[in-house]
């Protein structure tokens, strides 16, 4: 699902205690998966596993909340412009509102477009893309995916060219491989981290 997450809605009676808000639209959209008679906790609960299971991090889920009850221009909405919409395009001389993009093709695409339709290029080259590093550097892109949800660490007293060094970081890359070029491919990644699991648990023994 994309540009969207899952909420409590406030002072809602049992059976329309789960909402589902999209990013940029205001309200949210009433689902019907608060259909037993369950504590306000357990709703709680499986509101954030559901947004765990889409991947958004809790604060992001907040600022959806904000944006759709107070607006999307309150500041408390920019960590989901932040993550839905990550790639910035405007004009050094800021004579252009800034657009945001939620790819670095769109942006890209963009930026295209607004040179094509300038007078005369005299603009042309003013206009920039602000992106995060990983969105640019595919290297960086697997190493941040890495090193958001570490599954092993490599110790100082680990010999930086050991095998067991060596599998440790093989693991890192295949986390944040999965993480960034395979989502939705969870068996893949759960094989591969098991694989790699046998072969450090080995090496320590």
């Amino acid at each position: 699902m994309a540009n969207a997450v899952y909420i409590v809605v406030p002072g809602a009676a049992q059976g329309g205690r789960i909402g589902l808000v999209k990013y940029g639209e205001k309200g949210y959209y009433q689902t019907d998966f608060d259909n037993a008679p369950v504590a306000l906790e357990i709703v709680e609960s499986v509101v954030k596993q559901f947004n765990e299971n889409l991947g958004v991090p809790e604060e992001v889920v907040e600022a959806m909340h904000s944006g759709s009850m107070f607006g999307w221009h309150v500041p408390a909405a920019q960590a989901a412009h932040d993550y839905f919409k990550p790639v910035c395009v405007g004009r050094n001389d800021g004579i252009i509102e800034i657009k945001r993009f939620a790819t670095l093709a769109e942006g890209e695409a963009e930026i295209s477009r607004l040179e094509s339709i300038d007078p005369d290029g005299i603009h042309a080259g003013e206009y920039y893309i602000d992106a995060p590093e990983e969105m640019v550097n595919p290297v960086a892109q697997w190493k941040a995916a890495a090193q958001a949800q570490p599954h092993v660490t490599i110790t100082e007293a680990e010999a930086p060219n050991s095998r067991l060094a060596r599998l440790k970081e093989l693991n890192q890359f295949v986390m944040g491989w999965a993480a960034t070029n395979l989502k939705g491919q969870q068996e893949f990644k759960d094989q591969a981290l098991r694989i790699i699991d046998s072969l450090i648990a080995a090496e320590q023994e």
